[in-house]
């Protein structure tokens, strides 16, 4: 995995000197295992912040972002949701358009939280 590749699976390519925020909430462990893994591979520019210390200065700061979270529930977990709704309007209209991933870890078979995670794409994060 290189720097761009997750902005490169939307079509918005990013260069080596963009920033990207990987974002991420475990209480087991196994998500901020993926999150370092994604660190090793994602290149110097990227910063690593766990959801509860994301800032909205933090979002507009980043050309791009990787939200790592366990399938909780059938959605995200909620502190993910969390950093969603506290960043959510001071972010609105300032960081639309730019890169972004998802890295699920699922308790089950389920689909719903991939679901949830395009409607926030349609809400705001785009």
């Amino acid at each position: 995995m290189t720097l761009d590749s997750p902005a490169r699976h939307f079509g918005v390519f990013m260069d080596a000197t963009d920033s990207l925020l990987v974002i991420w909430h475990s209480r087991t462990g196994t998500a901020r295992a993926m999150a370092d893994a994604a660190m090793e591979e994602a290149g110097e520019t990227a910063r690593l912040l766990r959801a509860d210390a994301v800032e909205p200065e933090d979002l507009m700061a980043a050309a791009g972002y990787l939200f790592i979270c366990p399938e909780n529930l059938a959605t995200m977990t909620g502190m993910m949701k969390d950093m969603f709704d506290r960043t959510y309007y001071p972010a609105l209209g300032k960081i639309e358009g730019r890169a972004f991933a998802t890295i699920i870890k699922p308790q089950t078979a389920s689909h719903s939280f991939e679901k949830a995670g395009k409607a926030v794409k349609c809400r705001g994060v785009k």
